[in-house]
Order: structure tokens, then sequence, then C-alpha cells
């Protein structure tokens, strides 16, 4: 809530300096709102569509009331939320406050095998995990996704599409962009979830195949050479339940065709679930009558992760593992596109190849952290003081899962998930990696319109931050970029060799 405020205020003066907007509500009109409406100024009603609304005045002047009662009233109606909101604040900052926070990675302190990195979500976090291995093919080896729609897709105009006025309100300004679109014209948003009849999938890769090409863009800027999806390392596996209102029969089907044309062997590498009698949810074992035993972040992890292999048994995860790191040290940090100040990491224990005190300690030199890998921590020297009680270092190389949150999930600590996957981690050998967006309303100064799904929190794949929202200089493709290579320069495997 106290965000809320904040980035509402943030908003209204940006917008109040740029004359964007005009007031439009009376004096009246404000005096009898409720705070919450004074507050909110655009607002999501699901099932009905957007309720475009501007309630929240650019100024309100004194001589516009002659009793300044109305000035009164907005001051009252401000400082009570801004009351409520601090107390939120202190509780979640107390909660936050159990989580350690890493102001970098600490070089040295992981040991990770690059060639063993994966990415993961659900639904919208899923379209998005979607684009991060198309585009950073070369580094990222596998996806796992639960519910997603084909890449590039919802600005792609298919021959079957209809068109709508790019400047309407409501969902239409969702797909602010639209690839060979008249002038003024734009595409149904979501048409690829809930009209997935309507793409063409033999159009799907002439995008990811001839863009960089096309636009002369380095592939630093652009994306991974596609023939990278053909070696055998990269794995795809997609699930969507029966039940599944949001995306519909035939929308996972369609992400599917799409890699069977950019895979070699996507009978192999490609594993689909689209059998089980589930709702849009991510199964888990024991959660759903109809499949009280399928476990779907085990799956994942067995067909990529694993190669195949059998996962091995659960353990409850430690909550001394979970860390938060800072954002806002890397490039692409951009509070107004979404971007929160922290993300999350899980670190099993056996992932780790010294303590993250000693990989923190500036008194112990590169030499005796490779010596603690080698020969334990006895091998430390006599000014650190480590237990052998302590955790044992790693005796082999770790995977990287790369799992991303819903809309406006992980922002704080009462919305942090990781969907079970952290029970898996310890015995399996893989370190969970979450950067995080937050809900807020700053796009709305930055990109005017046409942002309402970034201003939830959502990652962007509508081409809603920008045409190139789906290539790594995107604005949130751009910042987990950013955040995975630098995760992986300070977990070099290379680091103990040179």
């Amino acid at each position: 809530l106290l965000d809320l405020v904040f980035s509402e205020l943030q908003v209204l003066e940006e917008e109040r300096r740029r004359k964007r907007i005009q007031p439009t509500w009376s004096i009246g009109d404000w005096k009898n709102a409720s705070p919450v409406d004074r507050v909110s100024s655009r607002r999501r009603q699901y099932g009905g569509g957007w309720d475009e609304v501007l309630p929240f005045p650019a100024r309100v002047d004194a001589e516009d009331s002659s009793d300044g009662t109305a000035i009164k009233s907005v001051t009252a109606g401000v400082g009570m939320i801004l009351v409520v909101a601090s107390v939120l604040a202190y509780f979640t900052a107390q909660r936050s406050s159990a989580f350690e926070r890493l102001e970098s990675f600490p070089v040295g302190w992981l040991n990770i095998d690059p060639a063993h990195v994966i990415v993961g979500g659900h639904s919208n976090a899923a379209d998005f995990a979607h684009q991060i291995h198309i585009a950073f093919s070369k580094t990222v080896s596998g996806v796992c996704m639960f519910a997603g729609a084909p890449y590039h897709c919802a600005v792609t105009r298919f021959a079957g599409d209809s068109l709508i006025d790019a400047d309407g309100g409501g969902a239409r300004g969702s797909v602010p962009t639209c690839s060979n679109c008249p002038k003024g014209k734009t595409l149904i948003y979501d048409k690829c979830k809930s009209k997935p009849w309507l793409v063409d999938v033999g159009m799907l890769p002439d995008y990811p195949r001839r863009v960089c090409r096309n636009n002369k863009m380095p592939e630093h800027d652009c994306l991974d050479s596609v023939d990278n999806l053909r070696q055998k390392r990269h794995r795809v596996y997609l699930q969507r339940g029966l039940r599944d209102k949001c995306y519909l029969k035939g929308s996972v089907a369609n992400v599917e065709a799409l890699y069977a044309q950019l895979l070699d062997d996507p009978g192999t590498q490609i594993h689909f679930n689209n059998t089980l009698n589930l709702p849009h949810a991510i199964p888990k074992p024991g959660k759903y009558a109809e499949a009280p035993d399928y476990d779907g972040p085990g799956e994942c992890i067995r067909h990529t992760i694993l190669g195949g292999k059998e996962v091995r048994s659960r353990e409850p995860f430690e909550q001394s593992n979970i860390y938060q790191f800072d954002q806002t040290k890397f490039k692409g940090y951009d509070p107004w596109v979404g971007w929160n100040e922290f993300g999350w990491l899980y670190v099993p224990k056996a992932c780790q190849r010294v303590p993250l005190p000693v990989a923190k300690d500036p008194k112990v030199s590169k030499k005796e952290i490779c010596d603690v890998e080698r020969d334990g921590f006895a091998s430390l020297g006599p000014h650190h003081t480590m237990t052998t009680s302590a955790t044992s270092p790693a005796t082999s190389s770790c995977s990287l899962m790369v799992w991303l949150q819903p809309c406006g999930g992980g922002h704080n600590p009462r919305s942090i998930s990781f969907e079970g996957f952290e029970d898996l981690a310890e015995k399996n050998k893989f370190v969970i990696l979450t950067p995080t967006l937050r809900p807020n309303h700053k796009c709305y100064v930055k990109l005017w319109h046409g942002c309402h799904e970034v201003a939830r929190g959502c990652w962007d794949s509508y081409g809603q931050t920008g045409e190139d929202y789906a290539l790594k200089s995107g604005a949130h493709m751009r910042g987990v970029g950013e955040i995975l290579h630098g995760f992986l320069r300070a977990a070099d495997p290379k680091y103990c060799d040179s």
C-alpha cells in the first residue's frame, strides 16, 4: 500500500508537470470519493475488462474551493492512507529482515555448471521464460513452461486476425506494438492464448531467424543464434491442464509446434504433458485429486536438468538458504518499467564451495577458498574460525534454475514462492535464481499508455516496453540477462582452475 501511494503521487506529479492530463473530477466528486478511488488511477476488473479511469486530479487549486474543505478532505484521506501504509511497511520490513541481503554475488561462493542453466515460469512468467530461452540460447539450455504462449506471438499479425484501434481504451492498449498492422491499428489482447486457432505456427520461426539480420543488429542486443537450439542439450518441458480456462486448448500446442521447427530431435527434446484434468495451475503431489501423484516441478527437473534420469526425493527446504540480492546494482535496472529493488536466491548447501561468511570475508584469499573446495575447512587459515561441523563444501558442480514469478509475485517476502522447486533443490543439486518485478504505475509516466500488464508487475510479452521487448535489448529481457550473466561470472567454474 505504501508503494502504491508513493508511486501514484510520483506519477500524478509527473503527469501534472508534463500537462498530459487535466482534472477530470469536480471538487464535489472528489469529496464524495472513497480513499481507495482517490489513490487508484487505474484498476483491473477481472472478467469485465479494463476500467479506464483517471480519478485523481492533476492538481487541486485553493481557488477551486471557497471554504477549503476539499483541500482538507484530500489531506485527511491521503494522510490516513499513509498512516496505515506506514504500519504495514514496518511489519513487512521486520519480516524482510529475516533474509540476508546480498549487495553482490560473492565471487567463488558457489560451484555452478554454466552448461546446465534452465528457466521456468507459470502463465505470464512462462511466456517470458520462453522469451529468455529463445533470446539467450547460448547460455540457457532448457525451459519449463506451465501454460504459456509462443514467442513473439502477441504482436504478430496472422491472416485471420481482427484489427482494433490502437489508441482505444482498456485492453485495446495492451498491445501497443503490432507487426504489419496499418497505422493506428493493433491486435486483440491475449489472442495467442484465448484464440490459438488464429495462430499460423508456420510463421512463428520467421522472427527469431530473421530479425537480427534484417535489422543489422549485433548479437548482444538482438538474439543468440537460433542454431544453438539444435544442440541436444536443449530440452523443453511443457504442461497444460485440460480445464485451463486461461490458456485455451491449442495455445501451448503452438509452443510445441514452434520448438518442433527449431530443435533437431523434438521427439526427444520436448516433453509435453497435456493429459491431466487440471485447471490453470502448477500440478504438485497431493494438490489435486485428479492427479494426486503428479509432480510438475519434479517432471520439469527430470526432463531438463537431469536429462530424463529419476528425480531424487524431496527434502524440506531450509529458510536459511533463502537470500535476497540487490537488483539495483545491475545494468538494466529501471523502476519505471517495474523492476523491484531486490530478487531472490535459494542456495542448497550442497552447491556452496564455502559458506557465505567465508566467501564474504575479505581476509580469505582465493587460494584458501579453492583449498576448502579441495581439502575441506581444515585448510582455512588460522585467522578464520570455521568449525568442521559447518556446511560441507561442494564436491561437484550444481545446475542453475532461473524461476520467474507470476504477475506481481516476489516483490516482498509475503509474495515469494518457489512453487516446490526448493524442496527438490538440495538433493538434485540446483540453485534457484529469481529476478522480480513489482506492481506500480510508473510506466504510465515513462510509456504513458499501453503498459497495463507491466503496471500489474507482469513480464512484458506484449511489446508494452517497446518493439524490442522480446530481444536482449528489451527493458525486461536486458535486466534478466544482466542478472543471469552477473551470477554466472561470480560462480565461474574456472575460478579454482586459473
